[in-house]
């Protein structure tokens, strides 16, 4: 025998006239809507049934769609019609959870009221926008945007279907690009905000405080949750997953080891869409416990690379919730000295020619943030943070690293010149500069005067950087690299 799901539309679907007609003609659908006014003092009726331009404004839209598809429920399903698992497109799953069983009609009510002002405020009127790419996969997605400041991608719907959203003026310039890439069509969606993303971060996490006063019932059904397309049967991880779908969205996590019995190594890829969100943070701790570093110097095509002609066993899962159920307890981490005794071969990260960045540690943010684009133009870069292994003697390593590097990039700030290391490795590259042919960058902030460098180095021409753009203007990386190129 054949089962029925109940599926509830997101933002976008809503149409002056909605539910009107139930209005007029059930009594059920009438007591839903009126209890709707009655408990956020607005005309909902009005709202709803007429043009108007409150409709659109995600403040007003959101009760109201939740309003309608509650009353259209409660009539077809008064008529015998019931459904075996719900599910809904974000603002959806307040509908699919409150037709399941998990919330009363009331506190749904209440908290899409509080969604639709929240997310309202957090971006201003006009700033925010979405839109859906056609005819495109998510990867291809991902890589046209991939450079471009201020677009998401938000939802992957289908292949072929997939919602970015963000900065509206970035939505609206993403277009040209994914339609180069191969779109069919990139269609602006009638919302009036960023939703699900960064933007939204500040929302979720008040909304999150509301949804910890309500009180969640049992499900009577299960209903399918938009973070990761599981099923729920409980409403244990609810919550958390309503918060979780407002700013954010986890692809993979995946983990490669590498079967070679003479060099022992593993990846952890972890795919997101919006980085740095609560979850990540979590997984990043589970990582540094087990005494990991991670590496945000690797590129997909290095990663792929140091995989070639290598014997890999690997395993992948998706969502929040499994990583927290089966991570610690899938892999079974091995400590470096342990893995040492027994013979395992730990070979350290770049052997060939390689860019060494002279910097403070208290500039450490800033630089990270061109290694990624060095890596990605065959310059592997030489970097403390990640080229030195535990228990090894940093000054051996720093000079060790020195020695290797045919590149070097002076990164001069005020903390660079009160730095005794950095006053140590300049000397050790200006030696090096006047026997060896050693290329030599100076990136300096704009209010440091030239002869605060050594005499060796005042000749060589320099970038200035905007030192109060907090490393803003290093997003400019193609400046870095031509440089070598």
């Amino acid at each position: 025998m054949s089962k029925i799901a109940f599926l509830y539309p997101g933002q976008g679907a809503q149409v002056a006239g909605m539910g009107k007609d139930f209005y007029e003609k059930s009594p059920l659908a009438k007591e839903v809507f009126d209890k709707s006014c009655e408990i956020l003092g607005q005309d909902m009726k009005h709202i709803c049934f007429e043009e108007n331009e409150l409709l659109d404004r995600t403040d007003y839209t959101q009760a109201a769609l939740v309003t309608t598809c509650m009353a259209m429920t409660k009539e077809i399903m008064a008529r015998g019609l019931t459904p075996d698992m719900t599910a809904g497109l974000s603002l959806g799953e307040y509908c699919a959870i409150t037709t399941a069983g998990g919330m009363e009609l009331e506190d749904a009510i209440k908290m899409v009221w509080l969604r639709g002002n929240l997310m309202h405020n957090a971006v201003p009127e006009g700033k925010g926008g979405m839109a859906a790419v056609l005819g495109l996969s998510g990867e291809a997605v991902n890589e046209a945007i991939a450079y471009m400041e201020g677009v998401y991608v938000a939802n992957y719907n289908c292949p072929g279907q997939i919602v970015i959203t963000g900065d509206k003026e970035a939505v609206e310039n993403a277009a040209p690009a994914l339609k180069e890439a191969g779109a069919k069509r990139v269609i602006p969606l009638n919302v009036s905000g960023p939703f699900h993303s960064i933007y939204l971060k500040e929302a979720g996490e008040k909304l999150y405080q509301a949804l910890s006063e309500v009180t969640l019932g049992e499900l009577k059904i299960p209903y399918v949750t938009n973070v990761d397309a599981s099923i729920v049967t409980d409403t244990t991880r609810t919550k958390e997953l309503l918060k979780e779908q407002d700013s954010s969205s986890l692809e993979m996590l995946a983990i490669f080891v590498n079967n070679n019995p003479y060099n022992f190594e593993f990846y952890i890829a972890v795919v997101y869409d919006i980085p740095k969100e609560e979850h990540v943070e979590k997984m990043i701790g589970l990582f540094e416990n087990a005494g990991l570093v991670l590496r945000n110097d690797l590129t997909f095509f290095m990663f792929m690379n140091s995989m070639k002609d290598r014997r890999f066993n690997s395993c992948a899962f998706l969502g929040e919730q499994d990583i927290d159920l089966k991570f610690e307890n899938m892999f079974g981490f091995v400590e470096i000295e342990d893995l040492k005794k027994k013979g395992y071969y730990m070979q350290p990260f770049g052997k060939e020619k390689q860019v060494f960045i002279s910097h403070s540690s208290k500039d450490k943010k800033d630089v990270e943030m061109i290694i990624p684009y060095l890596n990605g133009q065959d310059l592997p870069v030489w970097f403390d943070k990640y080229s030195i292994p535990v228990g090894a003697s940093i000054t051996e390593q720093v000079q060790r690293g020195i020695e290797e590097s045919d590149m070097v990039i002076f990164w001069v700030t005020d903390n660079f010149l009160n730095s005794n290391w950095c006053q140590m490795e300049m000397k050790a590259y200006i030696s090096r500069m006047i026997q060896e042919n050693i290329r030599i960058c100076i990136v300096m902030d704009d209010d440091i005067e030239i002869k605060k460098l050594p005499l060796f180095l005042r000749d060589i021409k320099h970038i200035r950087r905007d030192h109060r753009s907090s490393g803003r203007d290093c997003r400019n990386y193609q400046t870095y690299v031509k440089i070598y190129t």
